[in-house]
């Protein structure tokens, strides 16, 4: 799955904020980690919140966007459960 869209997504949806990111962001926005690019959002936005807190925050929308693209395959889902692994 390709998770590039869906980071964007996740990095411009952050609350409480009016800053949006320019081409001079990218490089703190695309193929780092989530720690990184919430240090970046932290400096540039000004917000009282927490870095870590933006970091949860981040880390959290974006989960929820890729878990919310993914769909098991019938076949690969059916071996899943009959091995009586938890999930």
């Amino acid at each position: 799955m390709d998770t590039e869209d869906l980071w964007r997504h996740a990095v411009e949806q952050r609350p409480s904020s009016s800053v949006s990111n320019s081409e001079q962001d990218q490089p703190d926005i695309l193929g780092r980690p989530v720690e990184h690019t919430a240090a970046h959002l932290h400096r540039r936005s000004g917000t009282a919140r927490s870095l870590a807190s933006v970091a949860t925050a981040l880390d959290r929308r974006f989960s929820g966007l890729v878990e919310a693209q993914v769909v098991p395959l019938p076949a690969r889902w059916s071996c899943w459960t009959r091995s009586g692994r938890p999930g």
